[in-house]
């Protein structure tokens, strides 16, 4: 079973959140560090994505994004994308879960009533009595231990 609630895994990030919308905080957590737009072609440095605009403003690498287009439109493409998928992710599995917990209910409530359901253990006893009982009536002489007495 899922834990109620996960705590970010960034430092500095106390966030507590169910485990289906903690992935999703982990995709835009402002305190997640990531490699620099311009890492394919040489910067080294990983920040948090808070500070990523003002560290892209000041990159050295920032000088030669024009002469790579073919790289970085693709990048901001890809990004773009795969933040809209983790949203939709998110969602139908928060649906999915619903879902389940709702046929989990339904099957729980149709198992209480039932007619096959099992009856409580002093039920059970008084059934095993009746059905004594009524061997002692119905049965030939000789065949029911409570009619020889």
């Amino acid at each position: 079973m899922l834990p109620l609630s996960v705590e970010c895994a960034n430092d500095g990030c106390n966030a507590r959140f169910t485990p289906l919308l903690s992935r999703y905080h982990a995709s835009v957590c402002p305190l997640s560090l990531h490699s620099c737009l311009f890492h394919p072609v040489g910067c080294q440095a990983t920040v948090r994505r808070v500070e990523m605009e003002s560290h892209i403003t000041s990159c050295p690498y920032k000088q030669i994004e024009g002469l790579y287009p073919h790289l970085f439109h693709p990048i901001k493409e890809l990004q773009a994308t795969v933040s809209a998928l983790d949203w939709k992710h998110m969602v139908i599995m928060s649906d999915f879960r619903h879902n389940l917990q709702v046929q989990i209910s339904q099957l729980r409530a149709a198992a209480m009533s039932s007619p096959n359901a099992t009856a409580p253990p002093q039920n059970n006893a008084a059934a095993a009595g009746q059905d004594e009982e009524h061997q002692a009536t119905t049965a030939p002489p000789g065949m029911c231990k409570c009619l020889e007495s």
